[in-house]
């Protein structure tokens, strides 16, 4: 689970460097060039957020 989810955090991270330097070469106010880079930051801090909820309900006592 581990591996998959460093893969995934690499992925997105990829993405986000991928896409942001596309925009660079387009003309594009500078406010929607950052919100592309943020956006799946901010995708991968819910999904973060997420699982540790869903991880720590798992492994506290029932009642």
């Amino acid at each position: 689970m581990k591996i998959q989810r460093k893969g995934l955090l690499l992925l997105l991270l990829l993405l986000s460097c991928l896409s942001y330097s596309w925009l660079g070469n387009l003309d594009l106010p500078l406010i929607l060039k950052g919100y592309v880079l943020i956006a799946p930051l901010q995708l991968l801090a819910l999904m973060y957020v997420a699982h540790w909820n869903w991880s720590r309900r798992e492994t506290l006592p029932p009642g």
